[in-house]
C-alpha cells in the first residue's frame, strides 16, 4: 500500500476551485492511486460534457460522472478546457457566472437505523425465497464549517491507492469522493480491458471471509465475466483474488482482463454499471428493489466517475462518496444483502464505511 501524506494544493488552483463555485463553473480536481491532484474547468453549454467523450478520436479529454442506473441519456463531465491560471484570466476578462445546479437534496434526514433494519430483514427474507442481492444503500448527513477543498485534501490523503475527485456540474452538483473500485480501464486503440470484482466486506483486522462475504463476491464475478462475454469480448481471464483495504475495513478483490475491440465504450459501461457490488444481482430486480424500498435519491452513487485522455479510459465506481449542498455533506454507504445477511451487522458495516469521510468532514 502506498504511504499516506498529506496531499497539498497551490493558492491558484484553490483561488480557481473558489471562482468556479461561486460562478457555478464546472470544474473537476482530480487524484489518479499514488498521484497528485490536478485541478481543470470548462464552461457549461447545451451541447459541451455529452456524448462527445464517447468517440475514438482524442478531441475530448476530462473528467465524467454519471447517475445510478444510467438513468440520463448521457454523461455529465468537465472538459479539460482551462488549468487554475486559465479558467481565473477567463472570468476576470469575460466576467462569466452561470446558473447554479438544480439538484435536489437526496433526503430530508439521515436513514433512520429502525427503518433500515426493518427494510434490510424484509429484503433478506425474500432472498431467503428468491435467491440473489440486492445492495441496500443509507445516507449519512453531517454538517460541517471547514473549507470543502481542505475537506476534500484531508479525505484523499487518507487513500492514496483510490482514484479521488471533489466535482461540480450543472447537471450533477457538487461531488466529492474517494474509490478503489474500477469499472473499466480501456484502451480504445488496442481494446485492452481491465476491471474488477470488488466485493464482500470486513473488518481490516479479521482473517476468515464468511460464507456470506465469498456468495457475494462471486455474484459480482460471475456477473462481470457474463457481461463481457455478452459484449463480444474475448480472452476474458481473472486474476489471483486478494484483499484490498480501505481505512478500517477490507474487500474480497479478483482483478479481471479482456480483449474487446471496437467496442462502443458508452454501452460497455452501461452494461458494467452499476455491478452486483452497487445494485445486486439479478440486476434489474435488483434495481427495481432498490428505488422501491430507499427512501432517498441516490442521485450519482452507484454510478461511475473517471477520466478520458485520448484514447485512454478509466472509470471507477462511485462509492465512499457524498454530495455535497453548502456546508452540508449527504454522505452514502450500502451494503450488500444475500440470504445470508444480517442487518444489524450490515449497517455497522456502513458506520465503518462512512467513517473515514466523516472523520474529514469534522477535521
Amino acid at each position: 500500500m502506498t504511504a499516506k501524506t498529506a496531499l497539498e494544493l497551490s493558492v491558484t488552483d484553490r483561488r480557481a476551485i473558489a471562482m468556479c463555485l461561486h460562478r457555478n463553473i464546472p470544474f473537476a480536481l482530480t487524484v489518479r492511486p499514488g498521484g497528485t491532484p490536478r485541478f481543470f474547468a470548462s464552461l457549461p453549454s447545451d451541447d459541451e460534457c455529452r456524448n462527445e467523450w464517447m468517440s475514438s478520436d482524442k478531441s475530448w479529454n476530462g473528467f465524467i460522472i454519471n447517475f445510478f442506473a444510467n438513468d440520463e441519456d448521457y454523461v455529465a463531465g468537465v472538459r479539460d478546457a482551462f488549468d487554475a491560471d486559465g479558467i481565473i484570466a477567463h472570468v476576470q476578462e469575460h466576467n462569466d457566472r452561470f446558473p447554479p445546479s438544480l439538484i435536489e437534496t437526496p433526503c430530508s434526514v439521515s436513514t433512520e437505523r429502525l427503518k433500515y433494519l426493518s427494510v434490510a430483514t424484509s429484503i433478506v427474507a425474500r432472498l431467503k425465497r428468491d435467491g440473489g442481492k440486492t445492495v441496500l444503500s443509507r445516507v449519512i448527513i453531517d454538517r460541517s464549517d471547514r473549507d470543502l477543498v481542505d475537506v476534500a485534501l484531508s479525505y484523499f490523503s487518507l487513500f492514496p491507492d483510490t482514484f479521488r475527485y471533489l466535482c461540480f456540474t450543472q447537471e450533477t452538483g457538487i461531488w466529492l469522493g474517494a474509490t478503489p473500485e474500477t469499472v473499466a480501464d480501456y484502451t480504445l486503440s488496442t481494446g485492452l480491458l481491465r476491471t474488477m470484482a470488488l466485493a464482500g466486506t470486513m473488518s481490516a483486522d479479521e482473517k476468515q471471509w464468511s460464507v456470506k462475504n465469498i456468495e457475494e463476491h462471486a455474484f459480482v464475478t460471475s456477473y462481470i465475466c457474463s457481461c463481457l462475454e455478452d459484449l463480444g469480448a474475448n480472452e476474458i481471464s481473472c486474476g489471483e483474488q486478494r484483499d484490498v483495504c480501505f481505512g478500517v475495513i477490507k474487500h474480497l478483490c479478483t482483478p479481471i482482463k479482456a480483449k474487446l475491440r471496437g467496442a462502443d465504450p458508452r454501452k460497455m459501461l452501461y452494461a458494467l454499471s452499476p455491478t452486483p457490488a452497487l445494485a445486486g444481482s439479478p440486476r434489474e430486480r435488483a434495481i427495481s428493489e432498490i428505488f422501491l424500498c430507499e427512501t432517498h435519491n441516490r442521485l450519482c452513487y452507484g454510478g461511475f466517475v473517471g477520466l478520458k485522455e485520448g484514447t485512454k479510459l478509466q472509470t471507477w465506481a462511485n462509492l465512499r462518496c457524498a454530495a455535497v449542498y453548502g456546508d452540508t455533506y449527504y454522505i452514502y454507504a450500502g451494503g450488500g444483502l444475500t440470504s445470508r445477511s444480517i442487518p444489524k451487522d450490515e449497517w455497522d458495516e456502513g458506520e465503518a464505511k462512512a467513517a473515514k469521510l466523516r472523520q474529514a468532514i469534522k477535521g
